[in-house]
């Protein structure tokens, strides 16, 4: 089968669990001999600057990945534009310079280049594709003529609509219920996606992908003439090596977006100080995009490392997992991730939502005093967190495995 991907948000595994998330589904179909284009109409300006990009260790080599300006060689974008808009800009400099020596006036006046300038749109991330998006949909889709088309977040569905598509599935990757979320992040303006909005982009998909049972339900009442299918996160049990952790590390996973933000000021405000002083060597480690962008002022024993490409030497050095999270929907990939290295999770109950099997093995903990005297109970246990650990491992191993998850969805 060929498949098409239409996505705006990252589909890189290592910035955060929806690009995780969307990753680990099209490895496995690619595993399964489906060939696989991902057509990102964003990608980062800092992947754009570098000229040439190599993604070939993210995805399996059935996996193709396309950008807008960029050509594909092997398993690397080139971006010429990169190369040819600084020399063309030093050509033309030089040539007005000449033109200008000779007594020519060239250019606009500053009044006429002041009234001229566009002022640069901010792209919200549920913003639907623009026109010039949807011409790149088009060429690709000719190009590649997919026999299913896979939308990455409900108001990708414009994509749906491509001329050419009338024979191929049409699915939509929904990854969370996105006006329930988009109700938690509101500001006093309201929600900038509303229930109207999500069951508007919905009625375009044949199909509909969710990330649990709950998520399906809610779907399936938006979308009546839609097939759900129910599409868990996959994780396979990843045995460590034990002699790697470091005395008192706890580790927490996570982009920086704004429920994290929240949960980490809760974390460092409220529960690490009573850890510390009952446990002065521990020590906290943040991996990922949260808390780069502003570091809390001088928190004690906490390590930023910031985004890495792989999380095994980190989840190694680990004796427990923190998922603090206050508000959130759907289910927290990172915990599941934490359960697949056999690490303990301390998290609230937020961060267990839909994965009851894990909180009956961790316990939910929604005060700084409960939260931080599991941290402290843990840390203080070998025998403690190698049960915990063992649990949920055992746990994935039975739920989460790649054929559980994914081997129903594109039969």
């Amino acid at each position: 089968m060929r498949i098409l991907v239409v996505t705006t948000h990252t589909p890189l595994p290592w910035e955060d669990g929806a690009g995780a998330y969307l990753a680990s589904m099209l490895n496995y179909f690619a595993s399964k001999g489906h060939r696989i284009d991902v057509l990102w109409l964003h990608p980062h300006d800092h992947i754009r600057w570098k000229g040439i990009w190599n993604y070939g260790e993210a995805f399996h080599p059935r996996i193709r990945l396309r950008s807008p300006g960029a050509l594909p060689v092997g398993k690397k974008l080139f971006f010429p534009a990169t190369y040819w808009l600084p020399f063309k800009a030093r050509t033309l400099f030089r040539v007005k310079s000449c033109l200008q020596f000779i007594g020519l006036k060239v250019g606009r006046s500053g009044a006429q280049a002041k009234n001229q300038t566009s002022i640069p749109v901010k792209r919200n991330w549920r913003s639907k594709p623009s026109y010039a998006d949807l011409n790149t949909v088009r060429a690709c889709v000719s190009r590649t003529q997919p026999d299913l088309i896979l939308a990455n977040l409900p108001w990708m569905s414009l994509a749906l609509t491509t001329p050419g598509l009338e024979l191929t599935r049409k699915v939509i990757l929904c990854h969370d219920v996105q006006h329930h979320k988009a109700a938690l992040d509101a500001g006093p303006g309201g929600a900038d996606y509303t229930i109207d909005d999500e069951r508007q982009d919905l009625a375009a998909a044949d199909e509909l992908w969710a990330i649990s049972e709950s998520d399906a339900e809610v779907l399936q009442e938006l979308a009546p003439h839609a097939k759900v299918r129910v599409a868990p996160m996959a994780q396979e049990p990843k045995p460590l090596d034990s002699s790697q952790e470091i005395d008192g590390r706890c580790l927490l996973v996570g982009s920086n977006n704004t429920f994290n933000q929240e949960g980490l000021k809760w974390l460092l405000s409220h529960v690490w100080p009573i850890v510390l002083d009952q446990m002065p060597q521990a020590n906290l480690e943040l991996c990922g995009s949260l808390g780069t962008s502003e570091k809390p002022d001088g928190p004690p024993k906490v390590l930023f490392t910031g985004c890495v490409a792989d999380l095994k030497a980190h989840y190694e050095k680990a004796q427990i997992v923190l998922a603090p999270l206050k508000r959130g929907t759907g289910i927290k990939i990172k915990v599941v991730e934490a359960a697949s290295y056999a690490k303990p999770v301390v998290g609230t109950p937020v961060a267990f939502t839909g994965l009851n099997a894990f909180s009956q093995a961790c316990g939910e903990y929604d005060s700084p005093e409960l939260f931080a005297g599991r941290i402290v109970e843990l840390l203080g246990s070998a025998d403690l967190r190698m049960c915990c650990g063992q649990e949920l491992a055992e746990q994935v191993r039975r739920y989460f495995s790649t054929d559980a998850c994914y081997r129903n969805l594109v039969t």
